[in-house]
């Protein structure tokens, strides 16, 4: 960990918890170095050793001269052998750890499954092992490849000017949908989710849905769908009409399949999604989905852990072959920011960001002539068409009665 790309990797794999606690002192130390000194990309040693001793003043003689000797060892490079061993063994004692504190819940009479955690954590410590080299390369075959890059074939947003800019959506993809509450974020989603349904396949999108009653979600969709206000869904619901509209509209009753996840666990999601077999998963939200097998103990932070929880729905995608779309909430500093910048994520500067192919922030002015407005922006984007802008910007209109959004050139 003297670089701070080297801590970014192990600090998380370290199980401090079982560690000895003066090895445990010096290795919260070095992130208090990190925090501290956050323009050092690698530790100045003789400044760490100075701060050590002023952030423990009350040591010992015979512990400073303890500290002392192992720091001086500390400022030893690694060989790549030495390395990937001590992080290997690092990764099964925090394996061991864990495993028996999944034990340990077990037997005081927790209700979890013993089977899926311990498959979570042996999966993540597997993940994260160093491994040799090995022939895994991807052969040449350049008419699947050219194939792969064609961009018909995937799904396309309602938005004309997003069609303009973006490549079509394909299995695999991360889209992660941001904004402000009450912005009308799951109205984006539901506008779009039902100019999805008949694309592409006859596959089903399935709307993973954490946060509110399910019920709203599909009213929304309905609504969303026929682009029609409240008072005319009653006026056709009560013709008989409204879900043959609806059903017609998106291709079926179930093309669109909601279920509410509250308190589900990641394997359960991930039993779901093989069920269903989807050609979109929206996962409302990620960050409450509860995860099997994720220690919280090694000090990771809210966004490394966060970054780790996306990772695996992004595995998901590519394992499933479905376009991943998650959601999130624009932090307080993004409040009235017409375009809010790519860090302005909730808990989190870099680590979902890091997971996405494409990254819309929905943003909001505080103008009250603005009210209706939104402000489409992309400050992460890796589905741009070639010749075209990267950060996609446009003010649309934001129609709370058809639950649509609109360009203004087309009202």
């Amino acid at each position: 960990m003297a670089t701070r790309e080297g801590f970014e990797k192990m600090y998380s794999a370290v199980p401090l918890k079982a560690l000895e606690p003066k090895t445990r002192t010096i290795v919260a130390d070095i992130a208090r170095y990190y925090e501290t000194y956050t323009a050092d990309e690698r530790i100045d040693f003789v400044l760490f050793r100075d701060s050590f001793f002023r952030w423990h003043p009350s040591l010992n003689e015979e512990d400073i001269k303890y500290y002392d000797k192992i720091l001086r060892y500390v400022e030893v490079d690694l060989n790549d052998v030495q390395r990937s061993t001590l992080i290997n063994s690092m990764l099964e004692l925090n394996l061991a750890t864990d495993v028996a504190e999944v034990l340990e819940r077990y037997n005081n009479g927790e209700e979890l499954s013993v089977i899926h955690e311990v498959q979570a954590l042996v999966d993540n410590a597997l993940a994260a092992t160093e491994r040799k080299k090995e022939d895994n390369w991807i052969h040449v075959d350049m008419d699947t490849i050219i194939e792969s890059q064609e961009i018909h074939n995937g799904l396309e947003w309602r938005l004309p000017f997003m069609n303009d800019a973006l490549r079509p959506m394909v299995g695999g993809d991360s889209i992660l949908v941001a904004g402000r509450p009450d912005t009308g974020k799951t109205t984006f989603i539901t506008d779009n989710a039902t100019h999805w349904a008949k694309q592409k396949d006859d596959r089903p999108i399935l709307w993973l849905n954490n946060e509110g009653p399910g019920q709203r979600i599909v009213s929304r969709l309905v609504q969303s769908a026929l682009a029609i206000p409240p008072d005319k869904m009653k006026e056709m619901h009560q013709q008989g009409t409204l879900m043959d509209a609806y059903a017609d509209t998106v291709g079926s009753l179930d093309r669109i399949r909601v279920i509410d996840i509250h308190d589900f666990w990641n394997w359960q999601v991930q039993e779901l999604i093989e069920l269903h077999k989807p050609k979109v998963v929206i996962m409302d939200m990620i960050d409450n989905i509860k995860f099997a097998g994720m220690s919280l103990a090694g000090g990771a932070r809210t966004d490394q852990i966060l970054e780790s929880m996306y990772s695996w729905a992004r595995i998901q995608a590519v394992k499933f072959d479905f376009v991943l779309v998650s959601t999130s909430q624009i932090s307080a500093d993004g409040e009235g920011i017409p375009y809010p910048s790519m860090d302005m994520l909730k808990d989190s500067k870099t680590g979902k960001q890091g997971t996405l192919d494409l990254q819309i922030m929905i943003g909001k002015s505080d103008d009250p002539m603005l009210e209706n407005s939104r402000f489409i922006g992309t400050p992460k984007n890796k589905l741009r068409l070639p010749g075209k802008p990267g950060y996609v910007r446009q003010e649309v209109f934001f129609s709370n009665d058809q639950a649509r959004y609109i360009t203004p050139q087309s009202l």
